[in-house]
């Protein structure tokens, strides 16, 4: 096809970046999609940058639904795997002198000018989503099995990606918001600053999964602050917060999800996990699922996982281990048994709650997610 004929007008787009990648068609591996990528971003960082809007999911799915037939396009005339590619080359300097040589100076030029520009639109909204995106991002690098306190960015992959996009952006606001020469890959946090971030997670994803549990509702909140009361008050806290803990990990799946729904979700999404055990036989033989099958459903929302598998996967096993761990506890008698066993269990339930309720649900259509918290509020 050639560019006269390309369905799209620059023009129109709102993103200074999208539509200079548009007028350079042809010259780079996967620009077109990337720069209906970069249009969707762009919406959706103005929509996200206005006071009254606080849903960064909801900003998105606004950009998504006002962009879906551009996104189709661009993805009909690109391949999302060259992209990906190149992108990854960028982020060495071989890879950007790489660039610079494919489109020639003048292109280069006005392509890092238009960045330049779409960056200072999104800087507001990214630093105004910040906040949640870390909440997120811890809980997901302690669902896999991270050490709570870890500083490091190969312990902490998932947040120490997003403070060193903080960090990268104070470098361009402190540049008078303009690239300097190099590769466009992000510096590693130092970790000093990682420890100050990992600190204050430490008490705001506790605090993020009672209040979304509270949000709908839930009688659940009590089992959460019961076993935080018991361990600090109860003369038996250990065992009954492990009790409690068990109880709110028991109810969260059986509200989510009946049995017969899971034996449904493991029928239907059965070859994305063919090598966990899913199904146990009852006592008068008939199938049951096992923790782990409820667990997957529950982080799922009962939805297919798709691509998502292998990271609803490592969410499932955070899940599954804390329920052990406090059952464990539960029944032991031995009482030099060390509080902070029940307290780092909680930790990944709390972790997950956030992880389900903040990012895996999103993709969930808003009917069937408004049905699944509407039973966690009976719960």
């Amino acid at each position: 096809m050639d560019r006269n004929s390309f369905p799209v007008d620059p023009a129109e787009l709102e993103s200074a970046l999208a539509g200079e990648l548009v007028r350079a068609r042809h010259k780079l591996p996967g620009q077109l999609l990337l720069a209906g990528i970069c249009e969707l971003l762009i919406v959706a960082c103005k929509a996200f940058s206005a006071p009254e809007v606080q849903d960064v999911a909801e900003a998105f799915d606004e950009a998504v639904q006002k962009k879906s037939s551009l996104l189709e396009i661009f993805e009909q005339h690109d391949d999302p795997e060259r992209m990906v590619r190149f992108l990854k080359r960028l982020q060495t300097p071989a890879g950007m002198r790489f660039a610079e040589k494919l489109l020639g100076s003048a292109t280069a030029h006005r392509l890092r000018r238009a960045a330049e520009k779409d960056l200072r639109i999104a800087t507001p909204a990214i630093r105004k989503a910040m906040p949640r995106m870390m909440r997120v991002a811890y809980a997901l690098d302690l669902c896999s099995a991270v050490p709570v306190s870890a500083p490091f960015q190969s312990e902490t992959p998932a947040l120490s990606a997003l403070v060193g996009i903080a960090g990268w952006l104070d470098v361009f606001e402190d540049n008078d918001c303009s690239f300097t020469s190099g590769a466009l890959g992000l510096p590693s946090p130092d970790s000093l600053r990682m420890a100050a971030v990992v600190r204050t997670l430490q008490t705001e994803v506790p605090r993020q999964a009672l209040q979304r549990l509270e949000a709908v509702q839930s009688p659940l909140t009590r089992k959460l602050r019961g076993a935080y009361e018991a361990l600090e008050l109860s003369s038996d806290g250990i065992s009954q917060a492990a009790n409690s803990a068990v109880e709110l990990v028991d109810r969260l799946f059986r509200n989510a999800f009946t049995n017969a729904q899971v034996l449904d979700w493991v029928s239907a999404n059965a070859t994305s996990f063919e090598h966990d055990e899913l199904i146990r036989p009852s006592r008068d033989g008939t199938d049951l699922p096992t923790k782990r099958a409820e667990a997957l459903c529950f982080i799922s929302g009962g939805q297919n996982p798709g691509e998502a598998a292998p990271l609803h996967s490592a969410i499932a096993d955070a899940l599954v281990r804390a329920r052990r761990t406090l059952e464990k506890v539960k029944h032991s008698d031995d009482e030099t048994t060390p509080a902070t066993s029940v307290q780092e269990a909680l930790s990944l339930v709390e972790a997950a709650i956030v992880v389900a309720f903040s990012f895996t649900w999103l993709s969930i259509e808003q009917e069937k997610r408004d049905d699944l918290l509407q039973r966690l509020s009976a719960a």
